[in-house]
């Protein structure tokens, strides 16, 4: 049974074709890093929780609860760059405070 090389390049190139599109779709999938983020909405409201009821509470106390009640191991900067994304800020966690037109005057006071 003979091949022709015209059908073999055929295969050869819808096999390509096939395999980049699979390629290109899980890269679609992915985040901008390559790999997936370790906490998800469960862990961070756990963190918000703890930077709420206990403001003084240090990020790697928080990285250890996480570990210990989840098995889930962060770094403390990670803590810190959640704390910071939620718009919390300072040594004591705390919103910052929304200044406009109508509280202006009280504020500065």
């Amino acid at each position: 049974m003979k091949i022709s090389v015209k059908s073999l390049i055929n295969r050869r190139l819808q096999y390509n074709i096939l395999l980049k599109d699979t390629v290109s779709f899980k890269n679609l999938r992915r985040d901008r890093s390559q790999t997936p983020p370790k906490l998800n909405h469960l862990h961070q409201r756990n963190i918000m929780d703890n930077a709420q009821d206990n403001p003084r509470i240090s990020d790697p106390r928080v990285a250890a609860d996480l570990k210990a009640d989840y098995n889930v191991q962060v770094k403390p900067q990670t803590v810190r760059n959640l704390i910071i994304k939620t718009s919390y800020n300072g040594r004591a966690v705390r919103k910052t405070p929304c200044i406009n037109l109508c509280n202006e005057e009280n504020a500065s006071s």
